[in-house]
């Protein structure tokens, strides 16, 4: 991507894809108060504009009508059949959660290698003793 010829990544969603980028950069660019990227920008290609939305939504719906419909498309989505015969249908945040409670019952898995660069630093800048105990019998191997 940055080395000549320089190029980007394609989108994905092939023309949908390439409609969301572009209002993305219209979005974050124009309407940001920054600028779109309309040329090939040299030395970098690094333009970081932002724009939040930020939504009432009590101001548009009843807070458990809001609720109640969330509900109801979970629901929905999640009786999707799954694109492979031994998966299931996730909902945004929940690969994150899941992740996020294995670990806090099982540590974060660490290589041996990047353990033991750990523990080796953290000798060399006498530290040691209190690093060893957080790193105790996790990351011995990566999962």
């Amino acid at each position: 991507m940055f080395e000549d010829p320089i190029g980007a990544l394609l989108p994905f969603g092939q023309h949908k894809g390439f409609a969301l980028a572009v209002m993305c950069e219209l979005l974050g660019g124009a309407l940001s108060g920054g600028r779109v990227q309309d040329h090939h920008p040299r030395p970098s290609p690094m333009i970081n504009n932002m724009l939040s939305i930020v939504f009432a939504p009590d101001k548009l719906c009843p807070r458990d009508e809001l609720a109640r419909q969330v509900e109801r498309l979970a629901a929905w989505l999640k009786a999707s059949p799954p694109a492979t015969a031994d998966g299931h249908v996730q909902l945004p945040g929940e690969p994150e959660r899941a992740t996020a409670r294995d670990r806090d019952t099982h540590g974060i898995p660490l290589p041996g290698p990047t353990r033991a660069t750990l523990v080796a630093t953290a000798d060399k800048v006498g530290v040691a003793a209190a690093v060893e105990p957080l790193l105790a019998g996790i990351g011995a191997a990566a999962r």
